[in-house]
């Protein structure tokens, strides 16, 4: 830059002003460096094509092939699952035929000794409940007692410690 006097025509080189220097910011404790830009590869990857693109009629024959194979799926599936029922239901009749079987011979022994078989009802005094008696009518031995007298005992005792706790039933 040159600088002109008025008073004299020569030329006098200028001092450039110095460039004010803006202070240095203190880094945050908090920040994070910043990541480096990647930098683009200098060469362009060569792209192999193994198999040609395919035709929009490609396309249309690849999705019937997909939808044929999943319709056989579906059908395999369905024929397999009535396989089952039928399996399932011929189990579940054979073992209904077992128990009306059994039910049979069960209600065929009970005709043929109910006659050996007596049945007494009685209350029970202290609790006011019905007990059945079953016995051999031969012997006169006692099979069963429903319920027996002993549990009915049991009933009674708790009931009057039940009247010693409350005052009334409620």
């Amino acid at each position: 830059m040159v600088k002109l006097d008025n008073t004299q025509a020569t030329a006098v080189p200028a001092q450039a002003a110095p460039k004010p220097v803006p202070p240095k910011a203190a880094p945050r404790p908090q920040a994070k460096p910043q990541a480096q830009p990647i930098s683009k590869p200098k060469f362009k990857p060569r792209v192999v094509k193994t198999q040609p693109e395919p035709k929009n009629s490609d396309v249309v024959v690849t999705i019937l092939k997909a939808e044929r194979e999943r319709r056989l799926q579906v059908a395999k599936y369905e024929a397999d699952q009535q396989e089952m029922r039928k399996q399932h239901d011929s189990f579940t009749k054979k073992i209904l035929e077992q128990a009306v079987e059994k039910m049979k011979k069960l209600a065929e022994y009970i005709s043929d000794n109910t006659h050996l078989i007596a049945r007494d009802y009685e209350v029970h005094e202290a609790t006011n409940r019905v007990t059945v008696k079953i016995y051999d009518s031969v012997t006169g031995e006692v099979i069963r007692e429903v319920p027996g007298n002993d549990f009915l005992d049991r009933v009674h005792k708790m009931e009057q410690l039940m009247g010693l706790m409350f005052d009334k039933l409620v």
